[in-house]
C-alpha cells in the first residue's frame, strides 16, 4: 500500500476555496454583534481555525483585537 497523506494535509490546499463564504459570514456576524452591543470583542480565539481565514478577516478590520488561532493539523 502506498503513502497516504494525513487527510487535512490534502484538504489544506483547497480549504479556503470551500470555506471562504462561511468565514465571511462569521466575520459579518461578529461585526454585527459588536455593533449591536456597542463594544468590540477585545480577544477572539478560533479553535480548529483551519488556514486562519476568519482571523485574517478580523485582523483587517479597524477594530483592535487580540487574535489567536489553533488547529491540530500542521498543514492548516
Amino acid at each position: 500500500m502506498g503513502y497516504q497523506a494525513p487527510p487535512y494535509r490534502l484538504l489544506a490546499a483547497i480549504y479556503d476555496s470551500g470555506w471562504s463564504e462561511y468565514s465571511e459570514y462569521i466575520h459579518e456576524l461578529i461585526v454585527q454583534v459588536e455593533a449591536e452591543s456597542r463594544r468590540v470583542f477585545g480577544r477572539v480565539c478560533d479553535a480548529a481555525c483551519g488556514t486562519g481565514m476568519l482571523l485574517s478577516l478580523l485582523r483587517n478590520d479597524a477594530a483592535q483585537r487580540r487574535l489567536a488561532g489553533y488547529d491540530n493539523s500542521e498543514a492548516m
